[in-house]
């Protein structure tokens, strides 16, 4: 064996040993993220929780609802899972992949809790440690202070309009991706009328479970929501996502199903849970239908 011979495949098993050690320790895919993040296939998901006053109750300091609609945290619950999961996909990818998250409250006004996050762990050790980061009181997926927290009334356009401002703030150019919506909501707006109304509604909008309040009309809201979240979010370029939860005596859903079910533009991406475990196997459904490694590109017709 010559020298030349021996000295080659000494570089060879030299080469192998730095790939196989940059793939377990998840160095490799991390530069190749850090210099051809635009290049690379992934989910863009924020998520909109609704936190008005009918989904904490009277722990929020709700007068108007003090059964709270959302009794169980599952508006907490489902960001960790969820956001858990699109972190797993990113160990478990055939190929490299980017992505991110971002998440959003809201009421009658809105307050990004989540700043777009790239989630990026090279390993399970690092998945964990950015989990527990995330999680963690000063985490912007934590509970912390937006467990009794009270945003106002519920106001769909105001997230809407948010959103839209967070996907501007995303480069452009990129190829490949996959940008959704995930609401978390007890699904009926309430917009009070302003100060001086023209017109105004005669009388208080009665809701079902017999809650009554000054909102002007959830159908005309509804209505006016899905023209404009047609325009803002074409669904050639984004997929929307709703999770409904409603598990107090206020039947919200049946009356505003059909409007996220247009708005969403599929009865399978608009679905009602009201435990952990449903909330758990609709994410996960919901995950496989946005996530491109499974080859789901196109709007589903």
């Amino acid at each position: 064996m010559s020298y030349r011979y021996r000295a080659a495949r000494a570089v060879l098993w030299i080469v192998t040993l730095v790939v196989i050690i940059s793939l377990r320790t998840g160095h490799f895919w991390q530069s190749v993220a850090a210099q051809n993040a635009t290049d690379l296939p992934g989910v863009d998901a924020l998520l909109l929780i609704d936190q008005s006053g009918s989904m904490g109750g009277q722990a929020a300091g709700s007068k108007a609802h003090p059964e709270a609609n959302d009794k169980l945290g599952l508006r907490f619950e489902g960001p960790q899972d969820l956001v858990a999961l699109i972190a797993e996909d990113r160990l478990q990818a055939p190929t490299p992949t980017l992505h991110r998250v971002a998440l959003v409250a809201f009421g009658d006004r809105a307050t990004v809790r989540l700043p777009w996050t790239d989630l990026v762990p090279g390993s399970w050790e690092e998945l964990q440690a950015q989990k527990a980061s995330l999680n963690a009181p000063e985490g912007g997926l934590a509970e912390g202070p937006f467990t009794n927290t009270n945003l106002g009334n519920t106001n769909f356009q105001i997230a809407f309009d948010q959103a839209a401002k967070m996907f501007d703030q995303l480069p452009g150019g990129e190829t490949g991706r996959m940008r959704t919506i995930i609401v978390l909501t007890d699904g009926q707006p309430c917009i009070p009328p302003p100060d001086t109304p023209t017109p105004g509604p005669a009388t208080p909008t009665a809701t079902p479970g017999g809650y009554s309040s000054p909102c002007l009309s959830a159908a005309r809201h509804m209505q006016d929501l899905q023209a404009s979240v047609s325009r803002m979010f074409p669904a050639n370029q984004y997929r929307i996502f709703v999770v409904a939860l409603n598990d107090s005596r206020d039947n919200y859903w049946p009356n505003m199903e059909k409007y996220w079910l247009a708005i969403t533009g599929s009865p399978e991406r608009a679905q009602k849970v009201t435990s952990n475990d449903d909330l758990a196997i609709l994410l996960r459904k919901y995950w496989r239908e946005m996530n491109p490694t499974v080859g789901i590109v196109e709007p589903i017709k």
